[in-house]
């Protein structure tokens, strides 16, 4: 099963209920995320490093 995780972030920051969103999603299969709003390449880069 694939999952799809809206980052949430504020000031470049991502916030910490999206790590825990991601280990949830890394139980049910393949995790994808997507990070939306401008000027977000930081939290883009923050997001991949991700473990899950």
């Amino acid at each position: 099963m694939k999952t799809l995780i809206w980052v949430e972030h504020e000031g470049g920051v991502l916030k910490d209920a999206t790590l825990s969103v991601v280990s949830a999603g890394a139980q049910l299969g393949e995790v994808h995320l997507l990070v939306a709003g401008q000027d977000v390449g930081g939290v883009a880069q923050a997001a991949a490093q991700i473990a899950g």
